[in-house]
């Protein structure tokens, strides 16, 4: 049986039904498109709102007031903050003593 792949569009030929792409390699373009990529809602501040909770920025360091009950941030100021504190973790710095 052969399929298409929907990502690079080749024709390809499958062991069995549950294959969709031809390699892994457009199936992980498929997934960072598909969940990466997603735009997600920014919790703004509106005046005059009961503050429930206030914390910093654990990437940014700014100050994050939360008003909304359904917002369940507690670390993060946004989605991009927190995939970029994991991508790049802090590195330890060793000292070279003489």
């Amino acid at each position: 049986m052969s399929k298409i792949c929907p990502v690079c569009h080749t024709i390809f030929k499958v062991r069995n039904n549950h294959h969709t792409y031809c390699c892994s390699h457009c199936r992980k373009i498929h997934h960072k498109t598909v969940y990466y990529d997603k735009k997600r809602p920014e919790h703004k501040h509106v005046q005059n709102a009961k503050i429930i909770r206030m914390f910093y920025c654990h990437k940014c360091k700014k100050q994050v007031l939360v008003t909304d009950e359904k917002d369940r941030r507690k670390k993060f100021c946004s989605p991009r903050c927190e995939k970029l504190y994991w991508k790049h973790p802090r590195q330890k710095i060793i000292k070279n003593t003489i």
